[in-house]
């Protein structure tokens, strides 16, 4: 059964007997200062640098160079004049890009059926290289369509897997799957546990520098894990991502494998383990708590949806996802394959048989919370919705709120 800490009754002047929580967000102001938001790109950047520092840089272009050249509006190719697709709204062909492209002179929308989508371009005569959605791909323009190649696969790579790497592994269907930890010093008595997965063709170390969560676990005395996703992608379900889905990939039988081990070798309160996730390890995340509710506490993950049914053996699992509103990766409304914010919300509020309606439990500015706080088990399911953020909406990434914090204020009510 899900049950929330207690909370210190002597400061509160009334009887421990209570059932109901003050809210997750209450007297909490997520917020932060534009010098707290320095401080924390700050460390990002240097994690960054220290990794970067025994690579030596070949001299490139100068950026200048290269934008003005990029992005004029006019493009020489082989010699001779070619059209340039800005002011144009152009029929794309081909791979899995069906739609129309509006260009400006640096600027492209994609609008399919599905979504519309924002990005930036650069056009060296009749070749076009997009970045949008967080990814980058070539097309040609032949001067009236934009033609698409065939993108093959690569493959699969799994001799990485064969020896162990990180800070610790367990063997799993046949491979070495591996850790980063963090262990805060001086720690007394069973301790929480929160596993912290990456985004699709992330890192666990990068995944650990992007969310801070190592400092945040120094002050409340919790152990952190990061671990590794096979060709940097989690099997979070039919649609995402990679080779893990392409391959079946065991990933929750390797996260049960890796809290057990770690729960062997660290003072850990089996009734508090977390996970949490960005993107594909957002979605992993919620599948692991779906399919491992037994062992899960409460989750709180950034930027994807449960991609999964319910497990037959599911109880309830206090539940909250955080979600930019300009999300272009993963749209917050309802588009192509993906359920969408709200529909995540009343998924998982289904699924911890919650009455009512969600209130909003949280607002700062256009930022705000909605919670189903009447549900089995004392399982709350909240939706954070952050105005105009986009995919990536951590502090050490530039964002004003601190959904790292948020996130773990969030879990740390609950117990087994």
């Amino acid at each position: 059964m899900k049950k929330v800490s207690l909370l210190v009754c002597v400061l509160l002047l009334c009887s421990c007997a209570v059932q109901q929580p003050s809210g997750w967000a209450d007297g909490k102001v997520y917020t932060l200062s534009e010098s707290e938001v320095a401080q924390h790109q700050a460390r990002f950047q240097e994690g960054w640098k220290q990794r970067s520092n025994e690579k030596q840089k070949k001299p490139t272009q100068s950026a200048d160079t290269k934008n003005t050249a990029a992005r004029k509006t006019r493009n020489v190719s082989a010699g001779h004049d070619f059209p340039s697709v800005a002011g144009k709204t152009i029929h794309g062909e081909g791979g899995d890009k069906p739609a129309q492209w509006q260009f400006t002179d640096s600027k492209v929308t994609m609008i399919s059926d599905e979504t519309t989508l924002h990005g930036d371009y650069q056009q060296e005569g009749k070749n076009l290289y997009i970045r949008i959605a967080g990814r980058k791909f070539a097309a040609f323009y032949d001067g009236s369509k934009i033609t698409f190649p065939e993108k093959k696969q690569a493959m699969a790579d799994y001799t990485p897997y064969e020896k162990p790497y990180a800070d610790d592994c367990v063997k799993h269907d046949g491979y070495h799957r591996c850790w980063h930890i963090h262990v805060p010093e001086n720690l007394e008595g069973p301790v929480p546990l929160l596993v912290d997965m990456h985004g699709f063709g992330g890192t666990a170390e990068g995944q650990k520098r992007l969310t801070g969560f190592d400092r945040l676990a120094d002050e409340e005395k919790f152990v952190v894990v990061w671990p590794q996703g096979m060709n940097s992608s989690w099997n979070a379900g039919p649609l995402c991502c990679g080779h893990s889905v392409a391959d079946d990939v065991d990933d929750v039988g390797f996260l049960r494998k890796m809290i057990a081990r770690v729960g062997s070798q660290q003072n850990i309160d089996q009734g508090r383990v977390y996970v949490t996730g960005l993107s594909n390890g957002s979605a992993m995340s919620q599948r692991f708590a779906n399919e491992a509710s037994d062992l899960v506490a409460a989750t709180a993950s950034l930027a994807l949806y449960l991609l999964v049914p319910e497990s037959e053996n599911y109880t309830p699992v206090p539940a909250l996802e955080i979600h930019g509103t300009k999300d272009s990766v993963v749209n917050w409304s309802e588009a192509g394959h993906f359920p969408g914010a709200m529909k995540n919300l009343e998924t998982w509020a289904t699924m911890n048989q919650c009455s009512g309606e969600p209130v909003e439990s949280w607002r700062e500015g256009p930022h705000y919370a909605l919670t189903y706080e009447d549900c089995q088990q004392g399982a709350e399911v909240t939706l954070v919705t952050i105005h105009e953020g986009g995919h990536v909406i951590y502090p050490n990434r530039g964002s004003r709120i601190n959904t790292t914090a948020m996130a773990w204020d969030f879990m740390k009510r609950f117990s087994n």
